[in-house]
């Protein structure tokens, strides 16, 4: 029996069903498991999608686009290929992709996290046969604290700026990760800017029902700034603008990523203060999501592919890479902000 599902120059794809999961190249029918930039792309002539993930999606394809919506669970039929969309916990809307055929389950992960952060519905670990998963995070190095010890460092240094008359600009990534910050800040040491883009994904996050605190334009602050002490939240893609940030001196940066706990990378970017919290599952989530799967045999799509696929073979684990040179060249040249998660 051939592979139910395999990895050609456009990505994983499903041959019963000609449907691929986050292809790269334009093709037919796309299934896409959340509307990050590295898996939501133009030029698909379909897109099928979890109806959160939908607003998002739109966003940055445009209103033409042709876009299907479904449920968590529930399940469409394609050439006899059963394919349903399951919680990731990565980001709203994000979703593991389960293919049933002839018996045979196979389960793509896509982005995924198990701490739940009171936004992305919590992912529901899945039975299959074969599981696809990301190692963004695969080395034992990466090992994230609880998120509430993260959230509380980020306020105090907020605060702390703020005593000593100090501007905060914290640089995060815009769709997940601002987010998720605004909404365990506590906001009552002063007014809190976001700049356009992340702002604008804010009114969706609202729309959908999701609390967040309310936020003022960071273009007001920078030409009139009435509040000195501040936190700005910024996309990554506003360090490299000419946005008025030195109309904010003094100013503390800091940045949010899980590479904050490279400290090569802190220091490369010149980041005063690195705030280590990721949408990515560590190699103790990766870990247990993987064996919680009961699968026979594990995929490693992306991340530390080579020396986690090892590490799951040495430990008894049917593990292998699943790459191709497409999906290697597309990484080495993936947008600035894509390296914030």
């Amino acid at each position: 029996m051939p592979e139910l599902l395999q990895y050609c120059s456009a990505g994983i794809y499903c041959q019963c069903a000609e449907v691929y999961v986050d292809p790269i190249l334009p093709v037919d029918k796309a299934i896409i498991s959340h509307a990050h930039t590295d898996c939501a792309r133009i030029g698909h002539r379909k897109y099928l999608t979890h109806k959160v993930s939908s607003p998002f999606l739109k966003l940055k394809l445009g209103s033409y686009a042709n876009v299907q919506e479904i449920e968590y669970a529930e399940t469409i039929s394609i050439n006899g290929v059963n394919i349903s969309l399951h919680p990731a916990g990565h980001v709203p809307g994000s979703s593991q992709v389960r293919f049933e055929y002839k018996g045979e389950v196979w389960v793509v992960s896509g982005d995924y996290k198990l701490s739940q952060d009171g936004i992305a519905q919590p992912l529901v670990a899945l039975q299959c046969h074969t599981f696809v998963s990301e190692a963004r995070y695969g080395l034992p190095f990466f090992r994230w604290r609880p998120q509430q010890y993260v959230h509380a460092n980020i306020s105090k240094w907020w605060k702390n700026n703020a005593e000593q008359g100090i501007h905060s600009v914290l640089v995060a990534y815009p769709f997940g990760k601002a987010q998720r910050i605004l909404k365990n800040l506590q906001t009552d040491t002063g007014h809190i800017f976001v700049d356009e883009q992340i702002n604008t994904i804010n009114s969706i996050y609202r729309s959908l029902g999701i609390d967040l605190p309310k936020t003022y334009s960071f273009d007001q602050l920078t030409k009139s700034s009435p509040e000195l002490r501040g936190l700005s939240v910024v996309s990554p893609s506003t360090l490299g603008s000419d946005y008025g940030l030195h109309k904010l001196q003094p100013y503390s940066l800091g940045m949010v990523s899980g590479k904050m706990k490279i400290d090569s990378i802190r220091r490369k970017k010149a980041i005063d203060t690195g705030f280590v919290l990721s949408d990515h599952a560590d190699w103790i989530g990766l870990n247990t999501v993987i064996r919680a799967s009961c699968a026979e045999r594990i995929l490693i799509n992306q991340g530390q592919s080579v020396f986690f696929s090892k590490w799951l073979h040495a430990n008894g684990i049917d593990a292998r890479e699943l790459t191709s040179i497409h999906h290697e060249d597309w990484m080495k040249n993936a947008p600035a902000a894509y390296m914030y998660a």
